[in-house]
């Protein structure tokens, strides 16, 4: 195994056994990964794909297709959709590619600072927590494409602390910018460059001004793109609305904020591909040779903020924690490794198989948790379920089933023309891309007028009447419900056409404009 590396020494070029090391935990990590291929549409997925889709096709987010989200997370599936085929695999796949070039982002980083085995366990670790700790429901989300970002802007700012290695807050600045447009709350890693710099500000030389104007101007251009981008097509109030909606959507704390974050942190912390990692980044803190490597500070600062800006979200939903990974990862990764460095030289081989059967349980018992995916995903692939009962697998909370949502769309892809336009009264707008028809309005879903009352009134009063003046304008050839919500918007102006019951599929109520 290699010595650790100081923070002021490069990285050497990759010895043979240490690309082996790599390839064979990008391995684990494409095993673990492999039934996420097959998985289908959440609702936040529906909403992504749906304003992706409009992107590539000359429209624009917020002005053609509205969400919430800032544009990263926009940008990304119109990238994989462009780039991989307008498929709901295209999705998946982009998403285990990201998942692979964030644990080999985190081999290159543990091996910075550790052992070649760090590496493997900080990439191999990662890759457990994503596929086994996360549904379909909560992958595929912004943070999991803004993982390798977050990876490249904290090596930037590491690299750039290194004398006469400047020009590296030019790299880490704009990562950080990239990840502002994919999450609001992640302007608060600029603590961790802070954190990064000190040792700039220790030597006492001088004041890193330069590095810090590097690093600040380079952090705004892709900010100041965004803005042009939106400026260039008279799109600016759009982008405005955005985050006058994102300012009320995070005011609203909610009566149960203390009881949910308490039990959601305590199923994170204790869920089963994740135990061995926490385990382990406690140990971090109780191994001297772990707290002295100079990138210690950094990871655990990190680890922190991690924490801290999930908690600033104030909902605990399970992908909110995903962030967390990466420094738990290393930190986790660097302990077990010190760990078995410190075995291997024991003459006694008692701690060595101690170790050995302690990492071999971390990957077995989360694994056999959730066997299910994997022999569900197999037997998908082969043919052997019913598809039915494997899409009917992924129903979720709320009532969202994916089945429905695909029948509905088939039902209406059979009988409807291409430009005959489609309304979805609901929160499931991933029956737009499964039916391959368009909304009348930029509103292709009504969670934020009706459900997400936090969003300023004003707001969402002026997004019902301007939805219902563009369905007038643009009648809708089928309308979707929900079967109880039949009957409650009564007031949507068709401008005379009448709708009638065609059919329904579990929840959903189908009606087709007569004429």
């Amino acid at each position: 195994m290699s010595e650790p590396l100081s923070s002021s020494e490069p990285p050497p070029r990759p010895a043979a056994s240490e690309r082996g090391w790599l390839l064979a935990a990008l391995a684990v990590v494409l095993a673990l990964g492999l039934p996420s291929l097959l998985y289908p549409l959440g609702p936040d997925h529906g909403v992504f794909v749906v304003v992706g889709d409009v992107w590539l096709r000359g429209g624009l987010p917020y002005r053609d297709a509205w969400d919430i989200k800032p544009p990263g997370v926009l940008a990304a599936y119109a990238l994989a959709l462009g780039a991989l085929g307008r498929t709901v695999g295209a999705i998946w796949t982009a998403d285990l590619l990201t998942a692979l070039l964030t644990a080999a982002g985190l081999f290159w980083m543990a091996r910075r600072h550790g052992a070649v085995l760090s590496g493997f366990l900080a990439a191999v670790l990662f890759g457990g927590a994503y596929f086994l700790g996360f549904d379909f429901y909560h992958s595929a989300q912004a943070e999991s494409f803004a993982a390798p970002a977050t990876l490249l802007f904290v090596y930037g700012a590491l690299r750039g602390r290194e004398p006469g290695a400047g020009r590296w807050w030019a790299v880490s600045g704009p990562c950080l910018g990239v990840l502002i447009l994919f999450k609001t709350t992640y302007v608060g890693y600029g603590l961790l460059a802070l954190v990064a710099a000190g040792p700039l500000l220790r030597r006492g030389e001088r004041f890193p001004l330069r590095e810090a104007l590097l690093f600040l101007g380079a952090m705004l251009l892709p900010l100041a793109g965004m803005l042009l981008y939106f400026g260039a097509h008279n799109a600016l109030g759009e982008l405005r609305e955005l985050y006058e909606a994102q300012a009320g959507y995070a005011s609203g704390l909610g009566g149960n904020f203390w009881a949910r974050a308490g039990t959601e942190t305590l199923k994170f912390v204790t869920h089963p591909a994740l135990v061995i990692s926490w385990l382990a980044a406690g140990l971090a803190l109780a191994l001297p040779e772990v707290r002295r490597r100079p990138d210690f500070a950094v990871l655990a600062t990190w680890l922190v903020l991690a924490v801290a800006m999930t908690a600033a979200q104030r909902r605990f939903y399970w992908y909110q924690w995903l962030p967390v990974l990466p420094p738990l990862a290393l930190l986790a990764g660097a302990a077990l490794g010190a760990a078995a460095s410190a075995a291997a030289a024991q003459r006694s081989r008692t701690p060595r198989r101690v170790l050995a059967a302690l990492l071999a349980a971390a990957v077995l018992v989360p694994v056999q948790s959730q066997a299910g995916r994997f022999t569900r995903a197999w037997r998908q692939a082969t043919g052997a379920i019913d598809p039915e009962q494997y899409w009917r697998s992924f129903d979720y909370e709320n009532g969202y089933s994916y089945w429905e949502c695909m029948q509905v769309a088939e039902h209406i892809r059979a009988r409807s023309g291409p430009e005959e336009p489609l309304l979805v009264y609901a929160y499931d707008p991933a029956i737009y891309f499964l039916a391959d028809r368009r909304c009348p309005t930029r509103h292709i879903s009504n969670a934020p007028i009706v459900t997400t009352v936090t969003i300023p009134e004003k707001l969402r009063r002026q997004w019902t009447q301007e939805m219902d003046q563009a369905i007038a304008a643009d009648p809708p050839r089928y309308l979707v419900f929900y079967r109880y919500m039949v009957g409650a918007r009564q007031d949507l102006p068709l401008s005379g056409h009448a709708y009638v019951l065609e059919t329904t599929y579990g929840k959903f109520a189908v009606f087709r404009r007569k004429g």
